[in-house]
Formats: structure tokens, C-alpha cells, sequence
């Protein structure tokens, strides 16, 4: 009888894990953001974009070498309204839109401005309200929300970021490259730039890099 018991105990244990691991399955593939931009989109009421970015995808070395900070961070807050400028009076309008953003560091790997334990960054986005503006030819525009460059996206709190930093006119060091100069370190399949995300990781020596699937970023085991 006892033996019976643990037999029927462990079928539970078994279908329980299979509903969970489909279930799981189900997310990642119908629910779960695939893309920066899906994730932003789950989290903002509106997305917009304030112009398209102009930027430079920078290799490893490329990067390394024209940041004046690179750091392991996690920031201490989140994108509001209040962090955010840039934005007109009225709401409508964005000029050189942007956030300033407080960050305390895990680990610098060069810090040639000498930044303490906290320092603020700035970002190419903000978060203003959504208003819908009628047009001249009859249709709204919904405007607001989140509004960024093109490849922008803002830090979320919690989350780890590999960033390399250079001077700016707001102010603040900014990333030197939209999504090649800021990598999401707790959500690495969404980084726009993955391969050269995983050579900073490895030659940063950020991760144990599993040898048998090594070109799958999905795969790697973040050290910090």
C-alpha cells in the first residue's frame, strides 16, 4: 500500500511538471517579450518616438576605448515624469528629450572621472503623459508615454547593465551608442547588439561561458 502511494505520488509530481513546463513553453513563445521594444511596450501605456537615433555600432574595442566610464550598474530608480526634460509645457512637444537616471555600481572597469559608489547618467528617453492631438487633416496622433530615440530604452530598476559611458551635452555621461553602448545584463536575449554584448561579458570576465553552446547568449551564466 505504502508503495502504491509513493507511485501515485510521484505521477502527480510528474504531470504537475509537465502542465508547468508547457505552460512555461507557452510563455516564452506567445507572451513573453522577444524584442526591447516588445518588453517596453508591455510596460509603458504608449511608446513614441522623439527622432531616429544616429548613431555608430562600436565592436569590443571600438567601445572600450572612446568610453571615459565602463561599469557594471543597477539603477536606484525609475524613468518618470519627474527625471524626465525635454518636454514642452504643454506636453506636445520634445526637445532633446531626455532622463537622468541615479545608478549604484557593482564594479567599475575604468572610471577615468573617478565616480563614486552612485553616480547619475543620462538617458535618451522620458516619460511624459499621453495626450491624443488632433491633426490638420482630421486624425489624432497619440502622443506621450514613453518617448525615446530609435533603440533608446530606458534602464529598469532591478535589472544589471554593462555600460559604457561618454561626455554629453545634457549634462550627465551618456551611453556611447543607443542599445550597442548599454547592455542589458538580466535580460540577455533582448540586447540589440548580442554578439558584441557576449565578447564584453567574456572579456570582462563577466560569465562562465558553457563550451558546448557558447554563440547562444541565452545560454550564458552571469558572475557578478
Amino acid at each position: 500500500m505504502k508503495r502504491k502511494k509513493i507511485l501515485i505520488f510521484a505521477a502527480l509530481c510528474l504531470i504537475f511538471l509537465s502542465f508547468a513546463t508547457g505552460g512555461y513553453l507557452f510563455y516564452r513563445k506567445y507572451t513573453a517579450p522577444k524584442t526591447m521594444r516588445e518588453m517596453m511596450e508591455q510596460l509603458y501605456p504608449h511608446v513614441s518616438m522623439s527622432g531616429m537615433s544616429d548613431y555608430a555600432v562600436f565592436n569590443y574595442d571600438g567601445l572600450m576605448n572612446r568610453a571615459h566610464t565602463v561599469a557594471l550598474v543597477t539603477p536606484l530608480d525609475d524613468l518618470t515624469k519627474e527625471n524626465t526634460f525635454g518636454v514642452s509645457e504643454s506636453g506636445d512637444r520634445y526637445y532633446a528629450i531626455h532622463s537622468v537616471r541615479e545608478v549604484q555600481v557593482i564594479q567599475y572597469f575604468k572610471n577615468e572621472k573617478n565616480f563614486g559608489e552612485t553616480f547619475t547618467m543620462a538617458e535618451k528617453c522620458g516619460l511624459t503623459d499621453v495626450q491624443e492631438i488632433p491633426t490638420e487633416s482630421g486624425d489624432i496622433q497619440v502622443t506621450g508615454g514613453l518617448v525615446m530615440e530609435e533603440n533608446c530604452y530606458p534602464m529598469q530598476k532591478g535589472n544589471y547593465y554593462l555600460v559604457f559611458l561618454q561626455h554629453s551635452g545634457y549634462g550627465e555621461p551618456l551611453s556611447l551608442s543607443a542599445d550597442n553602448g548599454t547592455f542589458n545584463l538580466s535580460q540577455l536575449d533582448l540586447n540589440g547588439k548580442p554578439d558584441v554584448c557576449l565578447e564584453a561579458l567574456y572579456r570582462l570576465d563577466l560569465l562562465s561561458l558553457p563550451a558546448s553552446r557558447s554563440d547562444n547568449p541565452d545560454t550564458l551564466i552571469a558572475a557578478f
